[in-house]
């Protein structure tokens, strides 16, 4: 399925913090960002992110197909 995405996302999941690199659909260079991996600062950065893009789809690629970092994820309609 070809779909137009405001933001590509790889996460790298740790014990501690998450490895984020970002590019955006307008073509920017890539953003590097970490947060920490309480379930609160992914919350937060995705609304951030949200704020920034309203009404787009974040598409996220991830290390791992389960786990906590998946399953945070999984109640966002606008991830894929």
């Amino acid at each position: 399925m070809n779909k137009e995405y405001a933001l590509r996302i790889g996460l790298d999941g740790a014990d501690e913090n998450h490895g984020l690199m970002v590019l955006a659909a307008e073509g920017d260079a890539p953003a590097h960002h970490q947060i920490s991996s309480a379930p609160e600062s992914i919350d937060h950065w995705l609304a951030e992110r949200r704020v920034e893009h309203p009404g787009g789809r974040f598409a996220v690629c991830l290390e791992q197909t389960r786990g906590a970092v998946c399953y945070a994820l999984l109640k966002y309609d606008f991830l894929d």
